[in-house]
């Protein structure tokens, strides 16, 4: 859902496209992502029975899967973490993609945003993590 998603925007300027993209890749291998469904990369709980949160690519037209084929030569403009709500571990969920998000934009030199291209401030994460766990099915706790 839209209001789970929060980006982690690049940095311009950080060498030839080339080695963005497999940057990207291994930084994300690295944080225990694994390429799957829907060309997406998801984190699984630590005995990989439970899908914690996936990434999609941001490219110039929306978000979109990733293409390993074509990943030398797409660029990527961000990446988007998103999880699925309701959940059944959410706050463990939350916790683990803000940090993971966070460890990955300080790797690639990028800025954790939320949706609404909001720095992701302490308070906001405070913010969002509440309005994650608060959810129920069919509806969000207005903030």
């Amino acid at each position: 859902p839209d209001d789970s998603i929060r980006d982690v925007e690049r940095s311009r300027g950080l060498g030839d496209v080339y080695n963005r993209q497999e940057k990207t890749l291994k930084v994300l291998m690295k944080y225990g992502l694994r390429f799957g469904e829907m060309s997406c990369f998801h984190r699984y709980n630590e005995d990989g029975t439970k899908l914690l949160f996936s990434v999609l690519q941001i490219t110039d037209t929306g978000m979109d899967g990733f293409d390993l084929e074509n990943l030398s030569t797409d660029p990527i403009k961000g990446l988007a973490f998103f999880l699925a709500l309701p959940h059944r571990d959410v706050q463990n969920a939350f916790d683990t993609m803000d940090s993971i998000s966070r460890l990955i934009a300080r790797e690639i030199d990028g800025t954790v945003y939320d949706q609404n291209n909001q720095e992701f401030t302490p308070q906001l994460r405070e913010h969002w993590r509440h309005l994650a766990i608060d959810y129920r099915a069919g509806q969000a706790i207005d903030a």
